[in-house]
């Protein structure tokens, strides 16, 4: 059920790979692995993670049955020059430096390879709209919040060519956000029980996130 409904609530956010690539995917901050897992019957896909912290990636590595890497260091060393596609959904805000992400995905992907970056919105409708209280400010976690000239600006630094971007819609965060609201904190009930009311404002106004595609040049 769990498996369902964070499909359901990800299905605008997550990368979507054509059918019968036969490409090698790399989820870069892949966490529990719930990207992977939607891919796992996906027998045209070589997949990989990254994962910082061993006994996580071990973990997800357990359950999927996909190689899961713990340090920059290894990855490189196993997958330089050996990806097509490279993920990055909600990664970027937690990271102090995005330009050495950047340069990892510089290295590891193939020429004309695919980089796929998901990043909350600050500057979207919802994040002017509830202010201090929007969710996905989510302090201390959330360090930065890269915007379109920012991601121009790495593209450029780090031999990439911006080709698409668009907003994405991501429920939790009105959801979680109107909780705050609310209650006046964050509180999880409250926040289930919008959860489908953020489910239908994201599919109306999507909104919250950026979704961008890059091409390795």
């Amino acid at each position: 059920m769990f498996k369902l409904l964070r499909r359901v609530v990800m299905a605008d956010m997550y990368f979507s790979p054509a059918q019968k690539v036969h490409a090698t995917l790399l989820d870069y901050g892949c966490g529990d692995g719930g990207f992977l897992d939607t891919l796992s019957t996906r027998r045209d896909l070589r997949l990989i993670g990254y994962e910082r912290g061993a006994a996580q990636a071990a973990h997800v590595q357990a359950a999927l049955s996909v190689p899961i890497h713990s340090t920059r260091s290894a990855l490189l060393a196993s997958e330089e020059g050996n990806v097509d596609v490279l993920t990055l959904h909600m990664v970027l805000e937690h990271v102090l430096d995005p330009g050495e992400v950047f340069a990892d995905a510089q290295r590891l992907l193939k020429p004309q390879g695919t980089m796929y970056v998901v990043v909350p919105d600050a500057e979207s409708f919802e994040a002017r709209l509830f202010g201090k209280k929007w969710h996905s400010l989510d302090a201390p976690r959330h360090i930065c919040f890269p915007g379109k000239p920012h991601i121009q600006e790495l593209a450029q630094q780090y031999g990439f060519d911006l080709v698409r971007d668009r907003p994405a819609a991501f429920p939790n965060g009105f959801a979680g956000s109107l909780a705050v609201v609310l209650a006046g904190r964050f509180h999880f009930a409250l926040f289930a029980a919008l959860l489908p009311f953020g489910l239908l404002f994201s599919r109306l106004v999507p909104t919250g996130a950026h979704a961008y595609w890059l091409t390795k040049r």
